[in-house]
């Protein structure tokens, strides 16, 4: 018989050693492959900037909090790989927007513990934090004035998603259709 009233805690701490050790590679190895595919298909089609949802040092931040740590050998290859696509970017905003703004059920405590290490990351790398808690517009502007300013003032400010072909002005962005390109 069930007890109204009562809280019931459920906390899955084991973790595979196998998944524990694969999965970072694996993570790291899907996001090389979708970098080389765009570089292809950037350079076919001519575009100057490429704007990234997630990436490389997502895949760290994902690595630490799923496998409760990460080997040198990782950290080295992610942090490689970040340098040479670019400039990174963290979009930060607290805690409780970030739930709200999500579609999926995710913990405050990891939503809260990927922020601080993101910020750790930021400070220590020496990225631009952008606060994303204000209107897309004005977010999706100010990172690309960190991106490269001269690609955007010479594309007129409009961005072309490859995937449906169409240009799109900043206020009509959804963040979840990135990437962009320029």
């Amino acid at each position: 018989m069930l007890r109204l009233g009562r809280r019931v805690r459920i906390r899955l701490l084991h973790v595979d050693s196998v998944a524990r050790a694969l999965y970072p590679y694996l993570l790291l190895v899907d996001l090389a492959i979708y970098y080389m595919v765009n570089r292809v298909l950037q350079a076919l089609r001519r575009v100057d900037v490429v704007i990234y949802d997630r990436f490389f040092l997502d895949a760290l931040i994902d690595a630490v909090h799923l496998c409760r740590g990460i080997n040198k050998l990782l950290l080295k290859l992610c942090l490689s790989m970040h340098r040479r696509v670019g400039k990174s970017i963290v979009l930060d905003v607290n805690v409780e927007t970030a739930l709200r703004r999500k579609r999926d059920i995710i913990p405050a405590k990891e939503v809260s513990f990927k922020r601080g290490l993101y910020l750790i990351l930021s400070k220590s790398l020496g990225l631009a934090t952008i606060d994303s808690s204000r209107e897309l517009r004005n977010v999706l502007e100010e990172v690309l004035e960190v991106v490269d300013p001269l690609a955007i003032k010479a594309s007129g400010g409009q961005l072309i998603d490859l995937e449906t072909n169409t240009n799109f002005y900043p206020s009509y962005l959804h963040p979840h259709t990135l990437p962009y390109f320029v």
